[in-house]
């Protein structure tokens, strides 16, 4: 059968498949649900790239960058709270992600809101040195 030359991960998503739906009846139906499997990794590859490239610039500021941010998070299911974080702390300017990195939140919602505080108390403290 064809299952002995797909790559690993196609092999589960084909085994997972076959258990769940029954043995696919023809090539047809099996090309089109590897296409529409293909077509959503892809969308998720695409995806998760672009939320590792998002950086929070001092023109976009935290504001935008966390709309950008829940965005991209919200097209990618089945991430890890951990992970997400990560990303996001990585985006932001080095000046508001130390004071993140620090703070004792967790979640990305209160992480956002921390950057954001962070990020409003900077901008009043240079205006104060203006």
């Amino acid at each position: 059968m064809a299952k002995g030359r797909l790559p690993a991960y196609l092999k589960e998503w084909y085994e997972k498949f076959e258990e769940e739906h029954g043995v696919f009846s023809n090539w047809e139906s099996l090309k089109t649900e590897l296409m529409e499997r293909l077509k959503v990794t892809m969308e998720r590859s695409i995806a998760r790239a672009k939320l590792q490239a998002l950086r929070c610039t001092e023109a976009l500021g935290v504001e935008k960058y966390n709309e950008a941010f829940s965005q991209l998070v919200g097209q990618l299911p089945h991430l890890w709270e951990e992970d997400v974080v990560e990303d996001y702390i990585k985006g932001l300017p080095n000046s508001i992600a130390l004071d993140v990195a620090k703070a004792k939140t967790h979640t990305l919602l209160e992480i956002q809101k921390e950057a954001t505080e962070i990020e409003a108390f900077l901008s009043s403290r240079a205006k104060g040195f203006s």
